[in-house]
């Protein structure tokens, strides 16, 4: 476990960062006392289509062809 001060913490940051990602407990201390612990990003990545079929979006009657083309791509 690394423990270290909050000035050192703000100066050596980047260095902390990859020591906690490649698996140290990195604690930072505010006046001698442990404050923070510095972790890896552990969340899941967002999956493209997860609302599928749960959205409908309504025709809004488009009736200009020169708009109804920007829209489609045309």
């Amino acid at each position: 476990m690394i423990r270290v001060s909050m000035r050192e913490a703000k100066t050596g940051l980047p260095d902390l960062a990859e020591r906690a990602r490649a698996g140290e407990r990195v604690v930072i201390e505010r006046d001698g006392t442990p404050w923070v612990e510095l972790k890896p990003y552990a969340g899941e990545r967002r999956r493209p289509g997860g609302y599928e079929g749960q959205i409908a979006i309504p025709d809004v009657g488009v009736e200009d062809e020169t708009i109804a083309d920007l829209f489609e791509g045309r």
